[in-house]
């Protein structure tokens, strides 16, 4: 891998730890925990940054956009089927 992506990759981890974070505050106790709002929210920014990837979007500011949205897509999606 080259210095721009393993830089894009460790962009990417930091942001879905932002929103796994953000996610707990948000649902106020009734999410996974710290820890679990976190490792699905990796999960999602990869599972994103993998689909925006394959259509072309890509560089610093696709990655983030990637990851946030990957990131609370599975949030809530693993969310809902909790219920």
């Amino acid at each position: 891998m080259s210095a721009l992506a393993w830089e894009n990759l460790l962009v990417l981890l930091i942001v879905a730890i932002v929103c796994g974070w953000l996610a707990g505050i948000v649902t106020k106790g009734s999410g996974f925990g710290l820890i679990g709002n976190i490792a699905v929210a990796m999960a999602g920014a990869l599972i994103g940054l993998y689909l925006l990837g394959a259509v072309g979007f890509g560089g610093p500011v696709g990655t983030v956009a990637a990851g946030v949205l990957g990131a609370f897509s599975l949030l809530a999606l693993v969310g809902r089927l909790r219920r």
